[in-house]
């Protein structure tokens, strides 16, 4: 019996000499868990705090935006003293000759001054412009070029006025004038 309970306290002896390394592999093992509860904690904050940045930045763009627009009422206005209000946009410069052809072809076609498809890809062919350009450049320049035009006629306004000087003529053929001889009969 003595050799079996020195084998248990050999075998004690050892399992308490282990103790210290389980509580360390115990607390490893904690830490462990610990660590990866604090970098899903930690991710959860970048989010959050990458979703507060964005809706500070966007509350700040409407600000500085109301503030330029206020500013821009002011008789004092400079515009280089705030890097943040909005720059007005570069204006477009056209050569003299592409705007000569679009005045020769504003003043050719005074009775309906709206170019259709086919026309507009001719210009822009001949002109060194965008399809929008050349149609803000219409919308402003019929305004300001042909400005005693209150009424256009549409090409339909157009065909019918055709059709009916057409008609107006071809009657004025057929028809006799009226003579003597014929009202007394």
């Amino acid at each position: 019996m003595s050799l079996n309970l020195q084998l248990n306290y050999d075998e004690l002896s050892r399992l308490l000499d282990l103790l210290p390394f389980l509580n360390n592999i115990k607390e490893v093992s904690l830490l462990s868990d610990i660590e990866t509860n604090l970098l899903e904690t930690d991710e959860k904050f970048k989010q959050e705090l990458a979703m507060l940045e964005k809706q500070c930045r966007s509350e700040i763009q409407v600000v500085e935006v109301t503030n330029c627009h206020k500013r821009k009422k002011e008789k004092d206005y400079d515009s280089s003293s705030s890097p943040t209000c909005l720059k007005k946009r570069k204006r477009s410069k056209f050569t003299k000759e592409d705007k000569e052809v679009l005045i020769n072809w504003l003043k050719e076609h005074e009775d309906y001054p709206y170019p259709n498809e086919n026309e507009k890809q001719m210009l822009l062919e001949r002109v060194g412009m965008t399809k929008e350009q050349l149609e803000t450049w219409f919308v402003n320049n019929r305004k300001r070029l042909l400005p005693g035009k209150k009424s256009r006629k549409t090409p339909a306004m157009l065909e019918c006025e055709k059709f009916k000087q057409k008609l107006v003529e071809k009657m004025a053929v057929e028809t006799p004038s009226p003579t003597l001889h014929n009202i007394s009969q």
